[in-house]
């Protein structure tokens, strides 16, 4: 067996192990969907990534994400999203993408927290 191989597998176990789920490519239109089981805690990353949150307007930020559903978890963010189980080996929280917006109505920060 090749070294790559080895190595896949041995991801693949660690990945089984662990619950750590696999990133996903950002979509909008996944993100937006209810019923999308765990697919914002596996595309949070990559949204990030390819997302400068931080300057964007409410808008702005509701046609990336959609409305985000009233919470009363983290109530001194402006907006929460659940993202669903924490990543890692024991999955007892949640994790939430929350952002903070300023007197000019653009977010000033965002911040991934788990509760």
């Amino acid at each position: 067996m090749s070294l790559i191989a080895v190595l896949l597998l041995c991801s693949a176990g660690w990945a089984g192990i662990t619950g750590y789920l696999p990133v996903s490519l950002f979509d909008s239109a996944s993100w937006k969907n209810p019923q999308s089981g765990y697919t914002r805690v596996r595309m949070v990353s990559a949204l990030l990534l390819t997302h400068d949150l931080k300057g964007m307007t409410k808008a702005e930020v509701i046609e990336l994400l959609g409305e985000p559903p009233p919470s009363d978890y983290f109530r001194d963010w402006d907006f929460v999203f659940n993202l669903g189980p924490e990543r890692g080996l024991f999955s007892l929280d949640s994790e939430w993408l929350v952002l903070r917006f300023g007197p000019d109505g653009r977010v000033s920060e965002w911040d991934v927290v788990s509760d």
